[in-house]
């Protein structure tokens, strides 16, 4: 899964980028070469606490404008970073912005669902937030993930935002907390991020005796 880390740094070859790489204890060795990129922050742990945990140190450690969380087994298409720039200049009060969302197993889980509903209902992408929660309620849709949204980072750090740390139901405890929060939400429909369902995830397993710390 190493090889869909390099894909999305490459992606990012611009100063005005920062990617942050939490290795939670796993198997694999990564081999990046972080010494010639003052953009690559490689953190390594000795212990495996999940993804919550990981994510947390991620949100204390950056210091760029927005925060995206990815899973080193997911995909992100091409430019999706390079088009939502243009958006982000058009709606500088939102706090997070909605993107695509394609889970490769399970179309429900996909967001396009929602994406759809929110545009029959509005000609421009602002305001959004109230579509959204309406959306979510009309369609009994459950934010599941935090992978397929952008936060402004002064927006957690203001509100104090965090992920519990568990090794399951930390995204939607997340989620919850931040969407209730916010003062403002927006899309961006250009790109996207993909989700690789795999059969051995957190999510998937029996991993029921990890749920709790």
């Amino acid at each position: 899964r190493i090889e869909n880390i390099v894909a999305i740094i490459d992606q990012l070859k611009i100063a005005r980028y920062e990617i942050i790489v939490v290795d939670d204890c796993s198997d694999s060795i990564i081999s990046f070469d972080g010494s010639k990129r003052n953009d690559l922050h490689i953190i390594r742990s000795s212990v495996n606490n999940g993804p919550g945990f990981s994510r947390n140190i991620g949100i204390n450690k950056a210091s760029g404008e927005y925060l995206c969380f990815v899973d080193d087994d997911d995909t992100i298409t091409p430019n999706t970073f390079h088009n939502i720039e243009s958006h982000l200049s058009e709606q500088p009060t939102t706090d997070i912005v909605l993107l695509n969302f394609n889970d490769n197993v399970i179309e429900a889980m996909s967001n396009n669902l929602i994406l759809d509903d929110i545009e029959k209902r509005q000609n421009k992408s602002t305001d959004t937030k109230d579509k959204y929660l309406e959306s979510i309620l009309r369609n009994r849709y459950i934010p599941l993930h935090c992978q397929p949204y952008l936060f402004k980072r002064s927006f957690i750090l203001k509100n104090g935002l965090s992920f519990p740390e568990t090794y399951l139901i930390e995204d939607q405890v997340f989620m919850a907390k931040s969407i209730l929060t916010s003062s403002a939400i927006s899309m961006h429909r250009e790109g996207g991020y993909c989700y690789n369902n795999r059969t051995e995830s957190l999510k998937t397993k029996d991993s029921s005796s990890k749920v709790c710390n």
